[in-house]
């Protein structure tokens, strides 16, 4: 695939933002990350903003050690679209990232109040509530991923799951029992139910 895609950046011109992103990608899976670094930063200056383009170097400079970077670079960019859901989360994420927890938690919920469609968010502010020990606040943004998304058997699964580690059985058959209605193929539903019933010698 490495092969094809340098073939095809041959073929292209170095300004598509599109061949630049694909030609990162491929140069972060192999190991050379300050060449990931350069491709990404030339498809930004073809897409400046560009949330995905963003959220590639913000991997980057996690490992780095220069999250500080990536934020200033979201932040220039959500100035210029403060309602773009998917730069309030990526901001949200950086300050997470940063430790700087206040601003995290508010930019997160603040992603989902602009488009309670993405699951990734809910998944964002459940996991910093997780490793915040607010437990309880993690269940109720899962009951809202599942209010936005009730189609979603994924969630009614994570759901289940989580009634079931907090004891309450009932709630947990209802979430795996609707997960496998919309999706009989969800195996770990399927045996995560059969448990609940067999202790229950049911």
């Amino acid at each position: 695939l490495g092969a094809r895609l340098r073939k095809a950046e041959l073929l292209v011109d170095m300004g598509n933002a599109e061949v630049l992103y694909a030609m990162g990608r491929i140069d972060r899976l192999e190991g050379r990350p300050e060449e990931a670094r350069r491709r990404f930063q030339q498809a930004l200056a073809q897409r400046p903003g560009h949330p995905d383009l963003l959220r590639a170097l913000l991997e980057l400079d996690q490992r780095g050690g220069r999250v500080a970077e990536s934020r200033a670079r979201i932040e220039a960019a959500l100035a210029e679209k403060p309602e773009d859901a998917q730069l309030v989360h990526l901001s949200g994420l950086a300050a997470l990232l940063e430790g700087d927890g206040r601003t995290a938690e508010a930019q997160l919920r603040r992603a989902i109040d602009l488009d309670p469609n993405q699951l990734r968010f809910y998944e964002t502010l459940a996991r910093y509530f997780q490793l915040s020990g607010r437990g309880d606040e993690m269940v109720e943004v899962y009951r809202k991923a599942v209010a936005a998304r009730p189609d979603s058997a994924p969630l009614h699964l994570i759901m289940g799951t989580l009634h079931e580690l907090r004891g309450e059985r009932d709630q947990a058959v209802e979430s795996y029992e609707r997960a496998i209605q919309l999706d009989p193929e969800l195996a770990p539903a399927k045996n995560n139910l059969a448990y609940l019933l067999a202790e229950s010698g049911q």
